[in-house]
């Protein structure tokens, strides 16, 4: 056997063992967020009490926003990047180890530090590969951490962006080598939303058609063989309720149903199989709905559950409850 395909056999292994961690969707964690950069974090469920995100050297403040939050393969959450409540740029990371128990009885703990401010961004890990780090306010750069790594290199540069920036932007995983990122400008004043895929094999993005809405501080999610896209900021600086699906076969999009309420940079993840988007701002203050999106009617339908705390500009990724909370349910 040659040694590639002992490294690919190496890290099917890996990915086997992780699945627990990749697969454990029965509720959301949320970290950080605004309107002030907290230093909270939770559950969507409010299962349990979990640990603050600690003090950072960077900014000499705890709290966080507009920062990314990511599951390593390796059984590690990480919270990077963002800002402070003074708007001081946060390139720290920092980590729970959920192979070492549940995040209830943890504290967060220094991992690693971005090579360039990420605020922002999006986060995205490829299966057998590692962890990505996208865009952030004025980047069109990557960031890329090795599965089991410590360090963060610079990864693939994205399509060039009309104002060189990606921000409020969102990502997709299509296959254990590839992945899609939605958002920055395309050509033209109203050139709408790029969409650009990465091919890990090869290293670099190639572009699809963009999506004529063009939008920002949206959030998007995969679901089957469409991608879901809502909500955001428009051109005249209008907050969205609007949606778009993108096929991912046929790469053409359609027109979905709107949100109950427009929002911007909230999250969407999907918890036990339903697609849900909870928290964001339509204005000046926080969100605390949450609304679920109908396969079948291709539409959002608000829930009775709400967050425990209205958020906006937070990190949320899957979550298991057994996880974060063990025997603290």
């Amino acid at each position: 056997m040659c040694s590639r395909q002992v490294d690919r056999m190496a890290a099917l292994v890996l990915l086997l063992t992780s699945l627990p961690f990749l697969l454990a969707t029965d509720t959301a964690l949320l970290t950080g967020g605004g309107p002030v950069a907290r230093d909270g974090c939770e559950l969507l469920s409010s299962s349990c009490s979990l640990p603050s995100l600690p003090w950072s050297a960077a900014t000499n403040r705890s709290g966080r926003m507009d920062h990314v939050t990511l599951a390593t393969e390796d059984g590690l959450v990480l919270a990077c990047g963002g800002e402070a409540a003074d708007g001081t740029d946060d390139l720290s990371c920092v980590s729970l180890d959920l192979k070492a128990g549940p995040a209830a009885d943890q504290a967060w703990t220094p991992h690693s530090t971005l090579d360039v401010s990420r605020d922002k961004a999006t986060a995205i890990v490829l299966p057998g590969h590692g962890a990505f780090i996208l865009g952030g306010f004025k980047e069109v750069t990557s960031s890329f951490l090795p599965l089991g790594g410590t360090a963060w290199e610079v990864g693939p540069v994205l399509p060039a962006a009309r104002d060189s920036s990606y921000y409020g932007i969102c990502s997709v995983l299509l296959t254990d080598t590839e992945f899609l990122v939605i958002g920055g400008h395309a050509e033209g004043l109203f050139g709408g939303a790029q969409v650009a895929q990465y091919d890990a094999a090869r290293g670099d993005f190639t572009s699809w058609p963009h999506l004529y809405t063009d939008r920002w501080g949206h959030s998007c999610a995969r679901l089957g063989d469409t991608v879901v896209v809502a909500g955001g900021v428009s051109l005249a600086f209008t907050i969205m309720d609007s949606t778009t699906l993108l096929d991912l076969t046929t790469r053409e999009e359609r027109q979905g149903g709107r949100m109950a309420s427009p929002r911007t940079w909230f999250g969407m993840v999907v918890v036990e199989g339903a697609l849900v988007v909870f928290g964001g701002t339509a204005g000046d203050d926080p969100l605390a709905s949450v609304e679920e999106w109908d396969e079948v009617a291709e539409e959002w339908v608000g829930r009775e559950d709400t967050m425990a705390t209205p958020l906006y500009s937070f990190a949320a990724i899957p979550a298991k409850v057994e996880d974060f909370c063990g025997g603290h349910l």
